[in-house]
């Protein structure tokens, strides 16, 4: 999510890639804004709705030719469904924490009105709980991820407060701020700093939004902050982001593929050197505006698929049009 009030100077040159495969798999009504995407264990997707309504809907099977974003439930209070994360099975359930807020329009959050649930699943019965409320000090809960190292903890990032918290789902116990580098913070002349979360390999993967990049740093068994660590740049994007960057997704090899919003665009960067490239979108492509998040719906060799919501174009238009949010399959080649 881009909580920014300036969009970038458009720019006449149009940053273009190979074109990919794409598919649309489901579609909103103009006017709304799908923020956070997964995949269940049974290949459904889930996908939470930022703007308008706090709902979550599903893929049911996006494998089928005929397929629709269906409703699987609505959260209790607020007017946003902010992001999702699968956690280990609780009372034997398939289960994930939610994170919930209010806002005052589409890229404005209230500050203290974050909250946390869970959701479970049993067969195609929902069961939706309130964990926790994170207080006055969350201005604006933003990314969540989750480990099977981790069980019971999940990991919070604000954006616009430039930290990452940890919430204990059983206790309910948000401690704000555990992760405070510089690095999690927009540069001074911006104001949205650490974004999109992910956990790999025992480290903690963040994009930082108007810094254009991703950093990573190590934590304990315990999920807590490494004494002394430093964070290390993964991934430099100034050089071919003419915005900002939002989400992130890591393949099985290490690879990082991470979204931008305004640009409409997807890009790769190379595990191990470091080297990034747009692998699909493009200031002007109308496939896939606005897109927000990423989730890996399967790896081949050579091949990736991955499954994106958009915001329809709603915080920077392509000439001047909105269409509704939606969910895209994009297959893309590997490597650069």
């Amino acid at each position: 999510m881009l909580f920014s009030a300036v969009i970038s100077a458009y720019l006449a040159v149009i940053v273009s890639a190979e074109t990919p495969r794409r598919r649309t798999l489901g579609q909103l009504a103009n006017g709304t804004w799908l923020e956070n995407i997964l995949v269940r264990p049974n290949r459904a997707i889930l996908a939470t709705q930022l703007y308008r309504e706090p709902n979550i809907w599903t893929v049911k099977t996006p494998n089928s030719r005929n397929t629709s974003l269906e409703l699987v439930t609505s959260l209790p209070s607020g007017n946003a469904a902010v992001s999702i994360t699968r956690v280990h099975n609780i009372g034997g359930l398939e289960s994930y924490v939610v994170l919930g807020g209010n806002f005052s329009d589409v890229e404005h959050p209230i500050p203290g009105h974050f909250t946390a649930y869970t959701l479970q699943f049993f067969d195609d019965e929902v069961k939706l709980r309130r964990i926790a409320a994170l207080g006055p000090s969350s201005i604006t809960a933003n990314g969540i991820t989750s480990s099977d190292a981790h069980p019971g903890v999940v990991f919070i990032a604000d954006s616009l407060a430039g930290v990452i918290g940890r919430l204990d789902v059983f206790s309910g116990r948000f401690e704000q701020g555990l992760w405070s580098y510089e690095e999690l913070r927009a540069p001074p002349c911006c104001w949205t700093g650490v974004n999109v979360l992910k956990i790999y390999q025992s480290h903690l993967y963040w994009t930082n939004s108007d810094l254009t990049a991703v950093y990573k740093v190590p934590i304990t068994a315990s999920g807590k902050p490494v004494p002394n660590a430093v964070p290390q740049l993964v991934a430099d994007l100034s050089k071919i982001v003419t915005s900002a960057v939002d989400n992130l997704v890591i393949d099985r090899r290490g690879n990082i593929y991470t979204t931008t919003s305004s640009d409409n665009t997807v890009i790769f960067s190379d595990a191990k050197t470091g080297e990034s490239k747009i692998v699909a979108g493009g200031l002007e492509d109308v496939a896939q505006e606005a897109l927000t998040a990423l989730a890996i719906g399967g790896e081949w060799p050579g091949k990736i698929l991955l499954y994106a919501t958009t915001s329809g174009g709603l915080g920077r238009p392509i000439t001047n049009m909105t269409e509704g949010a939606k969910i895209l399959a994009i297959t893309l080649k590997t490597g650069l």
